[in-house]
């Protein structure tokens, strides 16, 4: 949560060296280790000078997370990456004695590291630790104020902040808060802080070195994860309920029904995309032939007079209707699955159920699906598998989700529903997809029967069969019909929820469609079934044909009988010829005539019958053609569902949580501060429930507005879980997971689906705590409210409970920079280490402020450091030229200044 203000800038260090004798050495390195342990300070390399450097220079340790491990120093900076700027910081102490690896040894080390990094700009800092002693140790002004050098005297004074009083720092006995004061103001001299690396002293010495600079600092590290963590936590929390999302700060309408705004954001998704639905089928159209020309009518009838003639009128109806009968089965038998096919379709089959109860996988029901396809076809082979590119189509089902919860108008048609005039916004997740891990588990005693251990309700297919199976098991174990029924009804109300949400209605409308064609499939299957068998007349049509055909004789006996007489007539010269003949013809065509129509009426049953199986063979073909897009169909919306299973796991678990988990931490971080100085103090901010709450309240219109959820949702796709090898494939074309083309083995989508849904991902929870810090920092009032309990421990082991202005107090308010012109006070230094009457005017003055935190936020780690004006070493009370004597502590004060508050 915590921020920092923008800094003032100085050049810092990406690299500090260390040299001391072995007895500041040793206590040094202790305290700074445990420093790095806790991430407080950077990387560093340590030379104890007390060791005489070799052939192959000075030995070192590096120091690094806590870790210390020896190296030789020049293959350690050759190893190292490449630095802009190091720092070679030599201490020296004035305490009871003074102790320092000397100015000739001190620039042999310089030397050496500047030949291991000939092009880093280097620099050269002195640093003089200063404990006060009961009696100043009398120390040469050319010990202290090394030429060519920064020389830095790290002030002993404890104090809580600038302007506060002071406390000695005192050399006996030695103690702990003299070794951390010492060990935090060379970090500050000199960059070592994490939070702060930038330090005053780089390049070259001012005039040549010689002089130096007193410096004081003062630290505040506060630990806020367990405010911070719950903050980000709480925001970040939709599992239960969304946040109403807000438009130009005013939250948009909730809307009242929220099953129903689902359920037509979902049957607008399906109407926008005809893909999700199976195609119409071919009907034959009304038949056009329902009656005989009258050639086809003469031919049958004198064919059927041949027949009666030779008494067998049987055999006209065979020669009528054979052809039309071979002709229907055959066309059946190509339009079911070709001749001699070993593939049976069957209502289970369909459904991906095998004959022996087993269920198919989905690469062998595609095999299924695909060699039925090829017989429906006429294809010799199985028929290859198709491609199908549903991207826009998952893009807005994506967008039809997020529309519902963050009212975003993304996809054309799948605006969000409104409230009056008003956009309006659904805050039950479960409205819009279940979460994955809402699973129905099968009873251990009936997964024999429903040959799975887990159904997910929101596969409403696997829902479906799971339910047919378990009917059976009941059917056919009467012991297990209570548990079954028991489990159906258990299993049908987790469906049931299901149903009533957004993605679960275009489960259920696409799951209708594969059904549908599924049931096609059967249905065409079973009307072909009935025309596999040659088609038999009815029996009744025998004896029809006999009483026609004695019929039609006995017609053609009494006009043959007259035309005879005719005949007879006219040999007897009773008629002439032409009126025989004339007449001959005449009874000839009244016969033909009168015979036809006999014909034509007695045969009108076996004419329509004949016209039903000539029908029969064209519906034969229309079936062969409906099947094979019916199995198109099933192969198609079958991927579609497929699909759509990947994508409720995987938008099920983005909307769960669309930011990630975050570990929420439990306030029980270590609290360092016994020991301490008052210039540094560490602080645990205990968290406040009903703070947070309220924070929250006024920052949610901020944090989630109108269309929120579209960042969220690019970086969750951005964060590419593990896969396996194929996972670059994904890398390098994030789309794969919208077209699912085959370049995998495994459908990249199915695994990228399962690997989300089995991660822990927290990698969106840092995009809010950014945007929380930031909203924070605006308002003060925000921060006050969530820290307004602080534990911090004193020096002498004391805790204390303040707020975060009480913990900081006297350092938020310290101007960064050199005072902008003289006579300008800026507070100063004790003058406990300086001579009474110095050379230089007020050199106890502060020059010059630098701190890692200015406007508005709040930081995790706050460093101030005060210097003073630049002196000569003889001002200090302990640098005594030749023939001089050393003064006591007590004398140090110069008698025109007021004693220091102590």
């Amino acid at each position: 949560m915590c921020l920092r203000g923008d800094p003032v800038t100085h050049p810092g260090s990406d690299l500090v060296i260390l040299a001391a004798r072995r007895r500041e050495a040793a206590p040094l390195l202790d305290v700074l280790r445990d420093w790095s342990s806790l991430g407080l300070v950077a990387d560093f390399l340590l030379v104890d000078a007390d060791v005489p450097a070799s052939i192959r220079g000075s030995e070192a340790l590096a120091v690094s997370a806590g870790r210390v491990r020896s190296v030789p120093l020049q293959h350690e900076l050759a190893t190292r990456p490449a630095a802009r700027r190091a720092h070679v910081v030599c201490v020296s102490q004035v305490a009871e004695d003074f102790s320092s690896i000397g100015v000739d040894r001190g620039r042999s080390l310089f030397r050496e590291i500047g030949e291991s990094l000939p092009s880093v700009e280097k620099t050269w800092v002195h640093v003089i630790a200063v404990a006060v002693p009961d009696a100043w140790p009398r120390v040469d002004p050319d010990e202290v104020g090394w030429l060519g050098c920064h020389n830095v005297v790290l002030a002993p004074e404890s104090s809580r902040a600038p302007g506060a009083g002071v406390e000695r720092v005192v050399a006996l006995p030695l103690s702990p808060e003299r070794l951390t004061h010492q060990a935090a103001a060379l970090c500050s001299a000199v960059g070592l802080w994490t939070a702060d690396r930038s330090t005053p002293f780089h390049g070259q010495a001012p005039a040549g070195g010689g002089d130096a600079v007193a410096l004081r600092t003062f630290t505040r590290h506060l630990s806020d994860a367990a405010v911070s963590s719950r903050v980000v936590a709480r925001a970040i929390d939709v599992e239960q309920r969304y946040p109403v999302p807000a438009a130009n700060g005013r939250p948009v309408q909730v809307l009242d029904d929220e099953v129903g705004a689902a359920v037509d954001m979902a049957d607008r998704l399906v109407a926008a995309h005809p893909e999700v639905r199976a195609r119409a089928r071919e009907t034959l159209e009304a038949r056009i032939r329902t009656r005989l020309s009258l050639v086809e009518l003469l031919a049958l009838f004198f064919r059927f007079l041949g027949k009666a003639l030779r008494r067998a009128p049987q055999d006209f109806v065979d020669s009528v209707l054979i052809r039309a009968s071979s002709n229907i089965a055959q066309a059946a038998q190509d339009a079911f699955l070709g001749p001699d096919s070993t593939h049976v379709v069957t209502v289970r089959g369909i459904r991906g159920i095998k004959e022996d109860g087993t269920l198919f996988t989905p690469e062998e029901h595609d095999a299924e699906l695909e060699a039925l396809l090829a017989r429906a076809r006429d294809l010799g082979a199985a028929a290859p598998p198709e491609q199908h590119d549903y991207s826009e189509l998952w893009r807005d089902f994506v967008n039809g989700a997020l529309n519902l919860l963050d009212a975003g108008k993304r996809g054309r048609g799948l605006e969000p529903s409104k409230v009056g005039s008003e956009d309006g916004a659904v805050i039950d997740p479960r409205r819009v997809v279940v979460p994955p891990s809402d699973v129905f588990e099968i009873p251990l005693d009936l997964r024999s029967l429903a040959k799975v251990a887990k159904v997910a309700p929101y596969d409403v297919d696997a829902v479906d069969r799971t339910r047919v199976l378990l009917k059976e098991g009941a059917r056919e174990q009467r012991d297990r019909a209570a548990a079954c029924s028991n489990a159906q009804a258990e299993l049908e109300s987790r469906a049931e929820e299901h149903r009533r949400s957004y993605a679960g209605r275009v489960g259920e409308r696409i799951f209708g469609e594969l059904a549908s064609a599924r049931d096609d499939v059967l249905t065409l299957v079973q009307a072909v079934q009935g025309m596999k068998e040659g088609r038999r007349p009815p029996p009744e049509l025998a004896s029809l044909q006999r009483s026609l055909a004695l019929t039609l004789l006995a017609h053609l006996a009494v006009f043959v009988g007259a035309v005879l007489v005719t005949l007879l007539l006219a040999q007897q010269d009773l008629v002439t010829w032409r009126l025989a003949l004339l007449g001959s013809v005449g009874l000839a065509v009244v016969w033909l005539v009168s015979g036809l129509y006999l014909f034509h009426r007695r045969q009108q049953e076996l004419f329509q019958l004949r016209f039903r199986w000539e029908d029969e063979v064209r519906q034969a073909a229309l079936h062969k053609a409906n099947l094979a897009a019916a199995l198109e169909d099933v192969r198609r919306i079958q991927r579609v569902y497929r699909q759509y299973i990947d994508w409720v796991r995987a938008l099920g678990t983005f909307l769960r949580a669309p930011w990630g988990h975050v570990a929420v931490n439990d306030g029980t971080d270590p609290l360092l501060g016994e020991g301490y100085p008052h210039n540094q103090r560490f602080g645990v901010a205990k968290p406040d429930d009903d703070a947070i709450q309220q924070v929250l309240n006024r920052l949610r219109p901020d944090l989630f507005p109108v269309g929120w959820l579209s960042r969220a949702w690019q970086i969750f796709r951005d964060d590419v879980p593990d896969i396996g090898e194929d996972g670059r494939l994904l890398e390098e074309d994030p789309e794969l997971i919208f077209t699912d083309r085959a370049v995998a083995s495994t459908s990249i989508l199915t695994r990228w689906s399962r690997a989300i849904a089995a991660r822990s991902w927290s990698g969106g929870a840092s995009e809010v705590e950014k945007r929380i810090d930031e909203l924070v920092a605006r308002d003060e009032r925000h921060r006050d409210r969530l820290l307004s309990r602080v534990l911090s421990v004193a020096g002498d082991g004391v805790e204390r409970v303040e707020s975060y202005q009480e913990f900081v107090e006297g350092l938020t308010e310290v101007e960064a920079g050199a005072a902008s012109q003289a006579g300008e006070h800026r507070g100063s230094f004790s003058p406990t280490a300086f001579v009474a009457v110095p050379e230089t005017t007020e050199p106890w003055t502060v020059a010059q402020a630098l701190t890692n935190h200015s406007g508005p936020g709040t930081a995790e780690s706050l460093v101030v450091t005060e210097i003073s004006r630049r002196f000569p070493t003889r001002d200090l009370v302990f640098c005594v030229p030749p023939g001089s004597q050393a003064t006591s502590p007590s004398d140090a004060a110069p008698p025109d200044r007021p004693a220091p508050r102590v």
